[in-house]
Formats: C-alpha cells, structure tokens, sequence
C-alpha cells in the first residue's frame, strides 16, 4: 500500500505541474506482473488509460528501459511511448498498449500471419545498432545455463549432475558465439508481444543484449508458454531466412542447416536456463505458476539432445535420472 500511496502521489504532482493531462476522475488498477521483481499499475482517466511501472531502484535501472525504447522507436520497432520518469523513485508512465497479447490468440489456436509479423517485427529489433549493449558472451552464457545444475538438478530434483555436462556447456556456447552477433531482445516470446490495432507491439526489452542472430527466434518459435508443431517451426524458419536475406544482417552463403542447428542449439541454451530461472523463482519471489510450463520447457531441451549424437550422453541422463525424478514434482503434468 505504500507504493500505491507514492504512486498516487507522484502522478497527482505530474497533473499539478501540467506534466500529464487528466480527463475527469481516474483510477489506480494494480495489474498482473511477470517475472521480474517490477509492478504495473494502469492508469485509467474518463477516455484514455496509461500503464504506470514501478521498479525497485537497487535492482532496476529504469534509465536503461528508458534509452533502448527511444532507440528502438527511432528504427520503428513499435514499442511504448514513455510519458514521465522518475529515476530516484523508479516510477515510470508509459503507453499503454492495451491487453490483448500473442498468448491469448495463440494458446489455442495458431496463427502462422500473427507469427511472421512478430517476425518482421524481430527483424527490426535485429537491424538496431547493437554496439553499446552489454554482450551475451562465455560468461553470460555459462552463467544463465548453470541455473540449470544449480537449482534444477541440485536444489529441486536432490541430484548430481555428471561430468558430460560441463562439455554440453562449452558445445552450447561455442555455438553461440560463432553466430552473428546483433541486438537480442532477449525474452522474445508470446507474453512480450501484444497486438493493438492489428500491429505487434514489443515490452519488456530493457535486458537486451549483443548475441546470436538465433536466440530471439528460437524463444518465440519455442516458447516456454505454448508449443508449436515441427512443420509449423519449419515453416517459420522459413519466413524468418526469407525476410533475412534482405536485410544488412544476413550472413554471406548461410545454409540452412547451419542456421538450423544455430536455431535449436540455442533454444537449448535458453531452455536449459529457464529450468533453474523458474525453479528460483519459485523459490526466491514466490512465483511457483512457472512451474508447470517446466514439463514442456524439459520435453524440448529432451528433443534436441536426442537429436545431435554429441548430446548423447547427456539425452542418456536426462531420459534415465532426471525426467523420472521430475515426474514425481507435484506441478509436473503432461
């Protein structure tokens, strides 16, 4: 309640000063957050609404979300407007882009023209320059994926995890870095799109990085929220090289298998990664809804394992140890 109380005051000196117009009486609506550690608040007046962030200043730089949307609007990518900051209290009004995100369409029917426009979409975020962002490198990469041993394997399922995994690791991320590097999102999937007006609309990009041309993709095709068919990714991929080829970023006499095997080495990466993120966050914030997207996030990292003769022993493991002991988690449906 204290937040909401520094909020409102905060917004009732923006009116005060001019800063934002009001139209009549308005509202403070506390919305469903995500899994970060900010809140959302929607601002509702008699004809228009606002979405109001607010980000605990010693984790969260609002400074950094503030510079990337501005870029990012400059090369067209349609994400918020932002209307007021403040930094010391971390308080932010931005655009509200409405309600209605890629989930809700998706989750049970798929729409392949929805999916290409997230597509075109991407691409634009693909094409920002890239150069001041922090860089997905060896470290970054080790130290997302060890999520995975640490509060996977050893915190949830009480398990050792065997030597082959450190070699997972080092094929994982070499596959990476031979990518071209260009300007990842991040966290580009069904929950971080909307559709206001029938165009896509970006949130939630203030962790974007330098990293590989693959990662952005696999994270919507292979999103840890919803699952599409084999052809339906095969067909996909092929609107994403499509539309490659004719930007600046695309790689000179890249085949299709190499960008294949980019593709789903690093959806691997990423979902190994979000086996211990959601474990964590479970256990850290309290959010244990994550929990039952894991089966679907276990069965692809299975998938690809199987798939490559180099993760053989590692399929081996997770098919004989690991897959029988999440079985018996209480949140693991299939």
């Amino acid at each position: 309640m204290q937040q909401v109380s520094e909020i409102k005051q905060w917004l009732e000196i923006l009116i005060t000063n001019r800063k934002i117009s009001i139209e009549g009486p308005w509202r403070l609506h506390p919305l469903q957050g995500d899994a970060s550690c900010r809140c959302y608040y929607r601002l509702q007046d008699a004809i228009s609404s606002r979405i109001v962030v607010a980000s605990p200043t010693a984790r969260i730089d609002n400074n950094i979300f503030v510079s990337r949307a501005g870029e990012w609007r400059s090369a067209a990518v349609n994400v918020p407007q932002i209307f007021a900051v403040d930094s010391d209290k971390g308080f932010m009004l931005i655009e509200d882009l409405g309600t209605t995100h890629l989930y809700d369409l998706l989750h049970r029917s798929v729409d392949e023209k929805l999916y290409a426009q997230a597509i075109d979409e991407l691409l634009k975020i693909q094409q920002v320059a890239s150069d001041e962002l922090p860089l997905f490198d060896r470290e970054f990469l080790l130290r997302e994926m060890k999520l995975f041993d640490t509060w996977l394997v050893q915190y949830q399922l009480q398990q050792i995890s065997p030597d082959c995994l450190a070699q997972v690791y080092s094929v994982l991320v070499e596959n990476s870095l031979q990518q071209p590097q260009v300007t990842m999102h991040r966290d580009y999937h069904s929950r971080n799109l909307l559709l206001l007006e029938g165009k896509i609309a970006v949130i939630d990009f203030q962790d974007a990085v330098k990293g590989p041309l693959a990662y952005d993709l696999a994270s919507l095709l292979r999103d840890c929220y919803l699952q599409l068919s084999d052809q339906q990714i095969e067909n996909l991929i092929d609107v994403y090289l499509q539309q490659l080829a004719d930007t600046a970023i695309a790689p000179l006499h890249l085949e299709r298998q190499q960008f294949v095997r980019w593709f789903d080495l690093i959806g691997m990466q990423r979902h190994l990664k979000v086996l211990g993120l959601f474990v964590r966050l479970g256990v850290e914030e309290g959010k244990s809804s994550y929990l039952h997207d894991l089966p679907r996030v276990f069965a692809y990292v299975l998938k690809i394992a199987a798939k490559y003769p180099e993760f053989s022993e590692f399929h081996q493991w997770l098919t004989d140890d690991i897959q029988p002991a999440l079985q018996l988690q209480p949140w693991y449906e299939r």
